[in-house]
């Protein structure tokens, strides 16, 4: 069987996802400036973090990567940093807290 609503009805669907979508934005937004404001940047599991990798950073990756070296940097390492970064980045964003299967 087949129902056709009214445009009318179609409108008060969609008035109340569009209310209960920005209502959970709301919270969602409201508990993260409250985080943000915490001056903590973090909860249990999860950090702010840049999407670029900052010198500091870089030079701490290195370091701990190459105990012995220390910090001499050579030129081309910080790239590599760099793409190692983003690729730790780009899976947690794609796949989470997902265990890798397989």
């Amino acid at each position: 069987m087949s129902y056709k609503i009214s445009k009318y009805q179609a409108t008060k669907v969609y008035e109340h996802s569009t209310t209960r979508h920005n209502s959970e934005l709301f919270e969602e937004l409201t508990e993260l400036k409250e985080q943000l404001s915490s001056g903590k940047y973090r909860n249990e599991t999860h950090i702010l973090v840049p999407l670029e990798p900052t010198q500091r950073m870089l030079d701490a990756g290195h370091v701990v990567m190459n105990p012995i070296k220390g910090s001499l940097v050579q030129a081309g390492t910080n790239q590599k940093r760099k793409d190692c970064y983003k690729a730790m980045l780009n899976a947690y964003l794609r796949y989470g807290d997902e265990s890798r299967v397989g």
